[in-house]
């Protein structure tokens, strides 16, 4: 069989999509054979056979024991255990074996990796009842071996033990044994370094484990602790203490070079180690804070001069692991060093001893030379500026992925310096300036992005910095604007930027003089890296700066965003530069804000479609919906010119979004419709009332054949929500638009709404605008325009609710009779009492609905309505609404266990059936809470939640006061009706407590 189970194994290596395809197949079929797992041992072991092979066959084997070992593996259980009682029992033994007994070949850590994570997984189902020997043997193994394979093979399936089988009670059984095993280890001179670094990573791993028995457990934990810190902080001092071996050139022995990553990777560990203790138990920890913070300081500047020669402009590479997957570069121990500095630096006797000394020391200033050279860029990295200044500005902006060791010093004089000190961080800065020195270009321009980062937590802080610092901070940077190296004079830029923002208002004719020389310099200078700086600094000055300051730099602003992109192929030179593309976007944006009463006579607009289409055009989302949010301000601050001006810049933007619609056409590019159509459904909505002249007729036609055609969300939302805007506030136009066959646009727009609800290609997702549609149709058309149609439309909205299932589009359809209701809820329910759907009354469709989802209807407009609605229902006292059951509130079952998706599916939640009329009063009682009222003990509501937060939903489900009060007006009105006592005492306890607070 062994034979057999191989070349299926091979089989799935394969490139051949087909071949792979039988091969599991074939693999799945022998499943049932009880020899099937050990044919898969059998290749996983042979070391004659190929690493890749072998890994497959243990990935198999895992795949294989996650599907028939156990029911307890209730996501991936199959329905069938295929092996016996003994057949596990030598499947267990075997695993293990393999597990903590490395071969010699290199490139098999993966493969122990998997075989660690197999044993894991078997003993999450068995472990201690069927198999109550594994921790100990383990144990056992890692405090008597003296083999580094046997221990780090253990370590890892003690790693996975910890991770994913070990409760906490079993943890804290054995606690103290597990502990001190991984203490043998790590102080285990005779052992590698490596492996005692692994132990101290292991040890990591069991904080998490005792952070949580430490809450049940506490005085024993914190006992156990306080006992174990004395020789840990002792020994990891020691490893921290350990002088780094030399740097070893290319070339030279792979043993000097072994030991010398072997050094970094323990103390790595080490740091690590120390700051899981501080996070889990600070409080033990602060006893040696002062010895800990003396150790790092020294460390870090033991260790610069080293990083500075052969990491900053040396040869030394950063970001690596070891097999292991533990980091072993200089740049990993230094990242971790500075972190834990910080975090030493907020330690409350660290503060005091360091309060006694900063009158006369000079700690801080130190501190900020030694953190600007770590915050120096590399070679390689300032070849990548060079080449990308893309990478130079996410750096600056740290919204790169990568942290490094300029992104620990940032977070070091932020978070532990600035909290700290203030404006006396300034001041200290003040005193280091590296312009004023023969120091390299990089240490001035680290020294400039250190502090513009202090600058914007400042600004975070809401902070106002004194003249007299502003003013020598403002002299300290302008120095640095003439600098020969680039990367100084953008530092500078974005410094000078930042400042303003917290200089306060004497210094506004300082800060539109920068403003002008950072519009000079975005246009003039030679360095694209500059460039972008200033663009960067444009918003940073519109904000600090008076409209009437900044206003006669509007259009040189404009005019240097328009010439930088005239000068570069946007597409070609910037195609994945999201961040750069952002920075024009909001540069252009802000300038336009500025004023934006005669933006029909720049280029501004012309700019700002420039970058959003090219941002759509490359499928950008960051882009997209920046463009998006950016036009959403610009249209809204137009707007409020008067519609004049609206209409002078509409036509300036009709053009470009109709061609927009037109080019995707003939290019069949969806994205850049996607985009059109948003932009389109933008300038209707926050646009003048009424629209500009001739706008319906230049956008329905298009409107009309996306909305008869598209079925993607991302199209079809915004294209409805333009037509519904512009049935809104350019009624007139709207109603009196024909298309060139001669169909009026009610027609035209009664056929979109029955498209969007019953084609099978549209979906409820890309339907959920339909609602606000029908409700403009409705409102706007009147009953007499409408005629036969009115109730036609209101029957489809009905039948489509009683099977619609997302509430995003339950909420849509719903808000159309919710809108009826608040002005003739009679009538609402008497039409609906008389349709019939599907063979159930209409008006039990509709109110299920309703009221079973109205608890997550969100946005402030929709609430407040549907409060309302509910109210004038309960109003009417209708037999009708009396008569319908609707879910009420959810039948808890004390079983003390949690129940798992599989026994959710056959035990579902149940709810108990109430009249709608006493749903409407609690779902009224509910609204009484001026936080959202969700309720989280209904599985619907929890999973409809998780839907909408996959889906990324934003809308926030929250009350405004008036909806508040009108809510409390109304029960203190309807408290005192006959017949409100006896709703009132089917109220729960809670619901009647909400009540007698409100009513007294």
């Amino acid at each position: 069989m062994e034979q057999q189970v191989l070349q299926l194994v091979e089989g799935t290596l394969k490139p051949d999509s087909t071949v792979i395809r039988n091969s599991e197949q074939g693999l799945n079929a022998l499943y049932p054979n009880p020899q099937f797992p050990f044919a898969l041992l059998a290749i996983a072991t042979n070391t004659g056979i190929a690493i890749s092979t072998r890994q497959a066959a243990v990935t198999t084997l895992k795949t294989y024991i996650s599907g028939t070992w156990s029911p307890v593996f209730d996501e991936t259980f199959l329905g069938n255990v295929y092996l016996d009682s003994q057949g596990k029992s030598r499947i267990r033994d075997q695993v293990f074996s393999f597990a903590v007994t490395q071969d010699a070949h290199r490139g098999t850590a993966e493969l122990y990796k998997i075989a660690a994570s197999v044993t894991s997984r078997i003993a999450a189902a068995d472990f201690p009842d069927e198999w109550p020997n594994l921790l100990s043997n383990l144990l056992g193994l890692i405090r008597t071996s003296e083999s580094d394979s046997t221990i780090q093979s253990s370590l890892t399936v003690l790693a996975d033990l910890i991770d994913a089988a070990l409760t906490e009670d079993q943890f804290f059984s054995v606690a103290r044994d597990l502990v001190n095993s991984l203490d043998h280890v790590a102080a285990n001179s005779n052992l590698s370094l490596p492996t005692r670094a692994l132990s101290l990573n292991v040890f990591q791993s069991c904080f998490g484990t005792l952070e949580m028995v430490l809450a049940e457990h506490g005085k024993a934990v914190r006992a156990f602790l306080d006992e174990s810190l004395k020789t840990w902080v002792v020994f990891l001092i020691s490893v921290l203490r350990e002088p780094l071996p030399s740097f070893v050139q290319a070339g030279a022995s792979p043993g000097k070079a072994d030991l010398r990553r072997g050094v970094i990777t323990l103390q790595v560990q080490a740091t690590k180690t120390l700051d899981k203790i501080r996070h889990v138990y600070s409080a033990g920890l602060t006893p040696y804070s002062v010895d800990l913070f003396q150790v790092f300081w020294e460390r870090l500047n033991a260790v610069v001069p080293e990083y500075m020669q052969f990491f900053v402009t040396g040869q030394e590479e950063g970001n690596l692991q070891g097999d292991d997957g533990l980091p072993c570069s200089l740049d990993a121990v230094v990242m971790e060093e500075i972190d834990f500095f910080s975090a030493l630096l907020k330690a409350p006797p660290v503060r005091t001893e360091l309060d006694k000394q900063l009158q006369h020391g000079t700690f801080v200033q130190d501190l900020i030379r030694v953190l600007a050279q770590y915050s120096c860029v590399p070679d390689e990295g300032a070849e990548m500026w060079e080449a990308d200044p893309e990478i130079y500005l996410t750096e600056m902006n740290l919204v790169s992925t990568n942290y490094t060791a300029r992104s620990a010093c940032a977070d070091l004089v932020t978070r532990a310096l600035y909290g700290w000190l203030k404006e006396s961080l300034f001041e200290a800065m003040l005193l280091v300036d590296p312009s004023r020195t023969p120091t390299s270009w990089k240490e001035k321009e680290a020294f400039l992005f250190l502090l513009n980062q202090t600058l914007n937590e400042a600004e975070m802080a809401s902070a106002t910095l004194s003249q007299g610092l502003v003013t020598r901070l403002m002299e300290q940077a302008s120095t640095s604007l003439q600098d020969s190296n680039p990367y100084v004079r953008a530092g500078a830029q974005l410094v000078l930027g930042s400042l303003f923002i917290v200089a306060g208002d004497g210094f506004v004719d300082a800060g539109a003089s920068a403003f002008a020389n950072a519009i000079t310099s975005a246009a003039n200078d030679e360095s694209d890296a500059v460039k972008v700086a200033c663009f960067s600094a444009f918003a940073d000055y519109v904000q600090a700066l008076p409209a009437r300051a900044s206003a006669p730099l509007q259009r040189g602003a404009i005019d240097a965003v328009a010439e930088f992109i005239h000068s570069h192929d946007i597409k070609e030179d910037f195609e994945d530069a999201e961040e750069i593309k952002s920075t024009l976007i909001i540069a252009v944006r802000d300038a336009m804000l500025v004023d934006t009463s005669k933006l029909d006579q720049t280029s501004a607009i012309d700019s700002f479609f420039i970058l959003a289409s090219n941002g759509a055009t490359t499928d950008n989302t960051t882009i997209f919906y920046l463009s998006t949010e950016s036009f959403e301000n610009i249209v809204e601050s137009v707007a409020q010119h008067g519609e004049e001006t609206f209409g002078r810049f509409c036509s300036r933007t009709l053009p470009v979004l109709t061609g927009a619609f037109d080019v995707a056409d003939m290019t069949e590019e969806s994205n850049l419709t996607n985009l059109a159509a948003e932009l389109v459904s933008v300038l209707a909505e926050f646009g003048c009332q009424p629209l500009p002249d001739g706008f319906v007729a230049a956008l329905m036609p298009r409107l009309q054949r996306v909305l008869m055609t598209a079925t993607v969300d991302s199209l079809v939302q915004p294209a409805t929500r333009a037509v519904q805007y512009m049935l809104s506030k350019g009624t007139d136009q709207f109603v009196e638009w024909k298309d060139q066959s001669g169909t009026s646009s009610l027609e035209i727009v009664l056929t979109i709404i029955n498209r969007l609800l019953n084609a099978p290609e549209v979906d409820e997702n890309a339907a959920q605008e339909v609602g606000g549609l029908a409700s403009a149709v409705v409102e706007k058309y009147g009953p007499e325009a409408l005629g036969p149609y009115l109730v036609e439309l209101l029957r489809a909205l009905a039948t489509r609710l009683a099977t619609a299932e997302r509430i995003q589009f339950i909420q849509s359809l719903c808000m159309v009779f919710v809108s009826l209701s608040t002005t003739t809820a009679a009538d609402v329910v008497t039409f609906l009492s008389q349709l019939d759907i599907n063979g159930r009354n209409g008006l039990q469709v509709v109110l299920t609905k309703w009221l079973e989802n109205s608890v997550l209807f969100a946005g402030f407009e929709d609430v407040r309505k549907n409060i309302v609605a509910l109210s004038k229902l309960f109003d009417l006292q209708d037999e009708r609404i009396k008569q319908i059951g609707v879910k009420g509130d959810l039948v808890v079952e004390n079983t003390g266990r949690i129940k798992t998706r599989s026994q959710a599916r056959l035990n579902p939640d149940r709810y108990t059936t109430i009249p709608a009329d006493l749903k409407v009063l609690k779902l009224l009682v509910e609204e009484l809470d001026e936080p959202a009222a969700i309720d989280l003990s209904s599985k619907a509501v929890r999973d409809e939640l998780m839907n909408f937060a996959e889906q990324g939903g934003t809308k926030d489900r929250a009350h405004d006061n008036e909806a508040v009060e009108y809510l409390a007006a109304w029960f203190r009105a309807n408290g005192a009706e006959p017949g409100f006592q006896d709703r009132f005492a089917l109220l729960s306890v809670d619901e009647q407590q909400k009540l007698k607070t409100l009513l007294g």
